[in-house]
């Protein structure tokens, strides 16, 4: 798994894109935990992802990818917790 930003942040907007679940883009935020990605990176590049408009109309489903990178969500959602 190439974990460079910039080609977790392109996967990211891939996965929204292509209106993959919450459960799906967690799935692979956990994957990333286990390599050793943090949540203030992940947070960040959806931050980023948010104010470029890189994704259509989505910004519900990134403001919620946002809750689960900040663990800020229900806890059988948690990944980084």
């Amino acid at each position: 798994m190439n974990l460079d930003p910039k080609h977790i942040k392109s996967k990211i907007i891939l996965m929204i894109n292509a209106d993959y679940t919450l459960n799906e883009v967690r799935t692979f935020f956990i994957e990333l935990k286990e390599k050793g990605i943090t949540k203030e990176l992940i947070y960040q590049l959806l931050e980023d992802i948010r104010n470029e408009n890189s994704v259509n109309n989505n910004e519900d489903f990134i403001l919620e990818l946002m809750d689960v990178a900040s663990d800020y969500c229900p806890k059988p959602l948690r990944v980084w917790e």
